[in-house]
């Protein structure tokens, strides 16, 4: 036991030492602790300021903001603070029109309890991925909403507003401010790309049959 505490205390304090070595002048540098997901990152809000909500009541927060590229939402990264207490957490996508947010989600990430229990004693902000498999295409300039439901959990936020279209609802009395987060996106095949993959299955077809002639005689 004193040897995983002895452990525990040190990484703590590495962590929190390069998080002072990077840090910018007012801000905090939200640390690495899971590797990041597939795709290209196409939203990157890093810096952090304070905490946005820790409550010991239900957590709902909204977070829209305009895709800037066509593809598949692959990952939302929020910044998570003390993961201590936090039992589970649901991520959901929704598509906005006219500027409202739809009613029903189009895809949802649940992330459990072995989730939080695996990031260990860090109290400074850590990146959290909540990941989508399928069925989240999206459109370049089209709006999107995140909503982040949890019994308990502790979020973080930059200082000011800094994401142009974007909007965080649910809390009252901070307009104009933002959650910290990622999001990250596979871009949708090109023409070329798909003409490629056509013309090589075709080879590959072509080769498969050639073969099978070729073994017969």
């Amino acid at each position: 036991m004193k040897v995983s505490l002895g452990r525990s205390c040190l990484a703590l304090a590495a962590v929190l030492l390069a998080a002072a070595l990077r840090a910018d002048a007012g801000a905090l540098v939200v640390v690495e602790w899971f590797p990041q997901p597939a795709g290209s990152r196409i939203i990157n809000q890093p810096q952090v300021a304070g905490v946005l909500r820790n409550d010991s009541h239900n957590m709902d927060l909204t977070q829209t903001f305009t895709v800037t590229s066509s593809g598949s939402l692959a990952a939302i990264g929020f910044a998570l603070g003390s993961s201590d207490g936090t039992p589970s957490l649901t991520l959901s996508l929704y598509r906005m029109s006219g500027g409202i947010v739809e009613a029903a989600p189009f895809a949802t990430s649940f992330l459990p309890r072995e989730y939080f229990e695996n990031i260990g004693p860090q109290t400074v902000p850590i990146w959290a991925y909540a990941g989508f498999s399928s069925g989240t295409e999206v459109t370049a300039g089209e709006q999107i909403a995140f909503r982040i439901q949890s019994p308990f959990a502790e979020l973080w936020g930059p200082r000011s507003d800094v994401l142009p279209d974007g909007e965080l609802v649910g809390f009252p009395g901070v307009p104009g401010e933002d959650m910290a987060f990622r999001a990250y996106l596979i871009p949708e095949p090109t023409a070329g790309a798909m003409i490629g993959s056509a013309l090589c299955l075709l080879l590959t077809s072509f080769g498969r049959r050639l073969g099978g002639i070729i073994g017969r005689w």
